[in-house]
């Protein structure tokens, strides 16, 4: 009867013991309602984006210089300081002449800034020959510039007139098949300017860069298939169509045609061309020359992961310049049962170490541990499991006797 009761009384303390140890443990995979109810914010971690194509800020880089060319809407201060002292502005009208008060009509129209005061300043000599004349351009004018061709939505942008095409090309979605290396611009004369913006990307020579005139209609053409159109390939940003300049090197090709996030792994690179592979490390990058036609296929790294006693476990994008403190700040730090003190680093290669600031790869796992001090005073902890046990085995031994 005693054989019997014991190992009632065992069945039963193996139990409880199973019960409370699946209870404390955390799995390494899965999300809990809590993890499901964050997911969301994760999304909005930053991706640490290439050259954006949506920033609408537009500034100024600098004074306007004399060779300015002055229109209709540009507004001149002019100073006369004689026996009595003037002051008045006046506007560049729709045929681009301005009134000057006591003086007469003056015609700028498509004359540079220094030529523009120089001509003004004549005029009212002629008037007041004595005077001290001072005349300077104090409001630029705006323009009304037609974009068309290879756009989400082409339509008319209204710019100030120091604003240059990159600029322009800022404030717009511009399709990824645009042939960006032969931006057209297109002016009033019949002359037609071909601009590499990609080249003015990479290098930031300005001629790839003007600024607007009036009367300028800007066209962005689209590639052809058979010329220069290549398949980009891989997980959601890298799923495209691009139109590429013929020769472009498969290097060039990644710092200056592409956006893309801190994940992508850019030391192999695929090509098919005409159904067979080439794959490419970087050292080869720069000798290989694409054209139409090619498939590019290019890869995410490998997420590093967050498991054991953090707020928020799971995956995270790999951020080459991260630390495990920073990792663990992204999974809402360290729960009240976990220890900074039993962290462990699981390489993607096999191996593994503690050293919170040793370099992540790629791959990697950080594996937050539960503290021992939690282990042992814990809400369910070793010391509740003895006294709940010798409680059991007390009571089991007082109903035997």
């Amino acid at each position: 009867m005693k054989n019997r009761s014991l190992k009632i009384l065992m069945v039963i303390i193996s139990l409880s013991t199973g019960l409370i140890a699946q209870q404390r443990m955390q799995p390494l995979g899965g999300q809990s309602k809590a993890q499901e109810e964050v997911a969301e914010e994760k999304e909005g971690l930053p991706e640490y984006e290439g050259m954006s194509l949506l920033n609408t800020n537009i500034g100024w880089e600098g004074p306007i210089t004399e060779d300015y060319i002055i229109g209709p809407g540009d507004v001149f201060s002019v100073s006369i300081l004689s026996m009595e002292q003037a002051f008045y502005q006046v506007p560049v009208g729709p045929d681009g002449s301005i009134h000057l008060p006591g003086t007469g009509k003056a015609d700028v129209k498509d004359m540079t800034l220094n030529q523009a005061v120089s001509h003004i300043q004549s005029l009212i000599k002629l008037q007041y020959p004595k005077a001290k004349i001072s005349v300077s351009l104090s409001q630029i004018k705006r323009l009304n510039i037609p974009i068309t061709g290879a756009l989400e939505a082409p339509g008319v942008v209204t710019i100030f007139a120091n604003t240059r095409l990159s600029d322009i090309l800022m404030r717009h979605r511009i399709k990824p098949t645009a042939r960006l290396y032969a931006v057209q611009i297109h002016h009033n004369n019949g002359q037609v300017d071909t601009i590499n913006v990609i080249h003015h990307r990479m290098t930031g020579n300005m001629d790839g860069n003007p600024m607007l005139l009036m009367g300028d209609r800007i066209y962005i053409p689209y590639g052809n298939i058979e010329e220069d159109i290549v398949h980009v390939t891989g997980e959601k940003e890298f799923q495209s169509l691009i139109a590429v300049e013929p020769g472009t090197s498969l290097e060039t090709f990644v710092q200056g045609y592409i956006s893309y996030t801190s994940n992508l792994k850019i030391n192999g690179i695929t090509v098919i061309r005409d159904n067979e592979r080439f794959d490419f490390k970087p050292n080869e990058y720069s000798s290989y020359r694409l054209k139409g036609g090619d498939i590019i296929s290019l890869y995410r790294n490998e997420p590093v992961s967050v498991v054991g006693f953090v707020h928020i476990p799971g995956s995270y994008p790999y951020y080459p310049n991260f630390t495990v403190n920073d990792y663990i700040s992204l999974a809402g730090g360290i729960s009240r049962e976990g220890s900074l003190k039993s962290i462990k680093i699981l390489r993607s290669d096999g191996s593994s170490d503690s050293d919170l600031n040793s370099h992540l790869n790629p791959g990697d796992v950080i594996e937050v541990k539960r503290s021992f001090s939690d282990f042992l005073v814990g809400d369910i902890n070793v010391l509740s499991v003895i006294t709940t046990t010798a409680s059991l085995i007390l009571t089991w031994i007082a109903a035997t006797k």
